[in-house]
């Protein structure tokens, strides 16, 4: 509702698709809708798993840097958006069929 605060979330996220804000939840951007769903779907995904692992105490076993980086060139990569395009596909037939009022 602040433009003030617009403008610091803008520069806070800077060219990153993703952010966690605190006592706030996730914000995420992308060049499409599609892409937007996709980053907020797998980052609550990913909080969820997070969140499960450390309820368990256990020590947590990290993958290499190595792992992650290659991770994340995977979904910057081109030859992700036709996966994109058709997950979003399928989450907007979901919602078609599920939700019709929705749709409307």
């Amino acid at each position: 509702l602040s433009t003030d605060e617009q403008e610091r979330l803008i520069e806070d996220l800077g060219g990153h698709r993703a952010m966690i804000l605190r006592n706030h939840g996730l914000l995420t951007a992308g060049e499409t809708i599609a892409r937007a769903f996709h980053e907020i779907y797998f980052l609550e995904r990913a909080c969820q798993a997070q969140v499960k692992a450390l309820s368990g105490g256990a020590e947590l076993h990290y993958p290499s840097e190595d792992v992650r980086i290659k991770t994340a060139k995977q979904f910057a990569s081109p030859l992700v958006e036709p996966i994109l395009q058709r997950a979003w596909q399928a989450a907007l037939s979901l919602i078609e069929h599920q939700y019709t009022e929705y749709a409307s």
